[in-house]
């Protein structure tokens, strides 16, 4: 029996089961790539979701005789008890064109060869059933792209080191009216590049497909190394060995949203040069040519989980939460007293904080994931703990304060904790005499291991954020001047092992302190740039993210910060780094200023804390420090602080602190 189109594609959903959605088929803007088979290198689908309901597909390929082949079908999206596919009802070819000047849309002959069915099983793979040229089979298919602005995977706030830009505007189909009958689809890619696909003709009137990926130069796309390809033979008789890459030529091209101009320059003589106008044939669903982004309001519920008891504890206004966990069952917390930090935590159903004996020395203390460890330096330890002044502990709820293993320096200031909770880092003297420090990484298994010392380094190091695997940090580079009265310099520098890289924007201005990092420091996070820098120029004073593969991206700032007090920062983040917190200072009427926290996704830009705290009627316009003091690892949950101003008669008193949880609008596929 020979199943039709839509029955296959039923078929298919009937009998494939789902760990992504909830359905045994999903087909979303996120499934706009193109797509093939691994056992079938050299030919392809370039697939297009429209809408909601319609989808279109280019399906590159070949004939019986080693020539290439192109097809292509308008799909309804149909849905069933079992999930969603796509119907194909009809698969043209198109034959009887000339490249060139002397193509004739009067002498395109369109022949309906078959009809096809896709359907996906996840994000990243699917069944391609079709029924041409005397053939039917079903082949498996995965992903080959991954199309700007339309993914299918969380987290919804953002994809990992790929940022949308205004170029995702251009994906779609485009072709020249005047051409009726050949066209390009083309696809901008998330790793900031396009793919593309040329369906046209050789001088004899048989289909050519022209591949190639290209970048921006300036107002161009240029895609410098085009191919095409030959001796594949269709369908049962496919053999990827048979396949042979044929260099083409290039070709740029010019757009906006709706039009452009493209040339072309062929290596092989009988295509030659040429160009012609372009206007858009297709529109992808997702992104739309204006790209407009969502708030966080538009992606996420938020409620308050609970409030943290800060306030009633007795302690000065200094106290405050510091870390949260990753179910945010446990938060962290300091307040200073006589200048040194003291240790605190509590969980939901606590009427107060929970005080840890003893006193903490150089820097806050820091928090597994899990919330069951706590590590600080302890300047003054309790009675009961063995060990001596400032050393590293370790605390949980069964033993209490414990002396760390495998710790070998002196007057170790504990400075983080990785992502995931396995690598402590800070600086510490390898012996009394030593005037300067070493760099220290600490590890259950390996103990305290130097990674640099600020004599080979040549500055003074202050720690900000240390990678999942331990091979790098993050932190402030000071100079030490060879005069007094030079000014210091402070640069972000990364640590891999003991070589230092100094951060960079595409200006050569050197960053100023970042605060943290994500995703192995391959993501570095912070704010400001160094003191050599123009006041005046771009970047200055703005919070930025900067990555190994894109370099430094400053995220604007809001109307009413300050141009006086400092510059804005970001201090916290999600461990994908597509998430991150920070805070910026507004001036007062008296010349002082307040803080006010803000909040930047991948997905929104850059958001303001006070309109999210609004919303759950919460005010914040009276407090002198408003912010997100930490976040869970996915960034779904987040330590709100806020401090009285002591001069606002109505909130003179204790602080307030909170739990917020994000819960997505927007499930994968929508």
């Amino acid at each position: 029996m020979v199943l039709t189109a839509s029955q296959s594609g039923e078929a298919f959903a009937q009998n494939t089961d789902s760990t992504t959605s909830g359905s045994a088929t999903v087909v979303g803007p996120g499934h706009s790539a193109y797509w093939f088979n691994p056992d079938r290198s050299g030919e392809g689908l370039a697939l297009e979701i429209l809408d909601a309901s319609r989808a279109l597909l280019y399906w590159f390929t070949y004939d019986e005789v080693g020539g290439q082949r192109w097809m292509l079908a308008t799909g309804v999206i149909q849905e069933g008890p079992e999930g969603r596919w796509i119907d194909f009802p009809d698969l043209f070819v198109y034959r009887g064109g000339t490249f060139g000047t002397g193509f004739d849309p009067e002498t395109i002959e369109p022949e309906r060869v078959g009809q096809a069915t896709l359907a996906f099983s996840d994000c990243d793979s699917g069944q391609f059933y079709f029924q041409a040229f005397g053939q039917e089979a079903e082949l498996e298919v995965v992903r080959l792209s991954r199309t700007m602005g339309a993914d299918c995977t969380q987290p919804i706030h953002g994809r990992t080191l790929f940022p949308q830009t205004e170029d995702a505007r251009v994906s779609g189909s485009w072709y020249d009216p005047e051409r009726d009958g050949e066209g390009f689809s083309l696809q901008w890619l998330d790793r900031d590049e396009a793919l593309m696909t040329w369906y046209t003709y050789d001088l004899e009137g048989n289909q050519q497909w022209i591949i190639g990926v290209g970048s921006r130069e300036g107002d161009q796309v240029v895609f410098r190394e085009l191919t095409n390809s030959r001796g594949g033979q269709f369908g049962a008789a496919f053999d990827p060995e048979d396949v042979e890459l044929v260099p083409w030529g290039a070709v740029t091209m010019s757009l906006d949203c709706d039009s452009g101009l493209m040339s072309y320059a062929s290596m092989l003589p009988e295509f030659g040069e040429g160009e012609f106008p372009l206007q858009r044939l297709t529109r992808l669903q997702k992104p739309g040519c204006v790209i407009q982004k969502p708030t966080l309001l538009d992606l996420y519920d938020f409620e308050l989980v609970t409030e943290v008891p800060i306030d009633g504890t007795g302690f000065s206004r200094t106290i405050r939460p510091t870390r949260i966990s990753d179910d945010g069952a446990v938060v962290l917390g300091t307040y200073l007293s006589q200048g040194h930090p003291h240790n605190w935590r509590w969980e939901p159903g606590m009427e107060e904080l929970e005080v840890l004996p003893g006193e903490g020395r150089f820097n806050e203390a820091v928090m597994t994931p899990d919330g069951d460890t706590v590590y600080s330096t302890l300047g003054v330890v309790p009675e009961n703990v063995d060990g001596s002044e400032d050393q590293l502990y370790s605390w949980n709820e069964s033993i209490g304060w414990n002396s760390l293993p495998g710790t070998n320096l002196l007057r170790p200031a504990l400075w983080n904790i990785s992502n995931n909770g396995k690598y402590l880092a800070g600086s510490g003297h390898r012996n009394v005499d030593d005037p300067l420090r070493a760099i220290w990484i600490w590890h259950e298994l390996g103990g305290q291991r130097v990674m640099a010392h600020e004599e080979d380094l040549n500055f003074v190091f202050n720690l900000r954020g240390v990678a999942d695997g331990g091979r790098s940090v993050v932190g402030i580079a000071t100079d030490a001047p060879d005069e007094i009265s030079a000014p210091q310099r402070d640069r972000a520098v990364r640590l891999v092992g003991d070589r230092p890289e100094f951060l960079v924007d595409d200006e050569g201005n050197s960053l100023l302190v970042p605060y943290g990092c994500a995703v192995d420091c391959r993501i570095v996070f912070g704010g400001g740039q160094s003191i050599e820098s123009d006041p005046l120029g771009a970047g200055y004073r703005e919070a930025w993210v900067w990555s190994e593969s894109k370099g430094v991206e400053y995220v604007g700032r809001f109307p009413d910060a300050s141009s006086r007090q400092s510059f804005d920062a970001f201090l916290q983040g999600s461990s994908d780094g597509n998430l991150l917190t920070g805070d910026y200072a507004i001036d007062l009427p008296d010349g002082g200023f307040h803080s006010r926290g803000f909040i930047w996704t991948r997905a929104t830009g850059l958001q303001p804390l006070s309109e999210l705290l609004r919303d759950l009627e919460i005010e914040d316009s009276h407090w002198e420090v408003t912010g997100v003091v930490d976040v869970n690892q996915d960034g779904l949950l987040w330590l709100v602080y806020l401090r009285p101003d002591a001069g606002e008669a109505p909130f003179i008193g204790g602080p307030w602190a909170g739990i917020l949880r994000l819960t997505p609008r927007i499930t994968p596929y929508q």
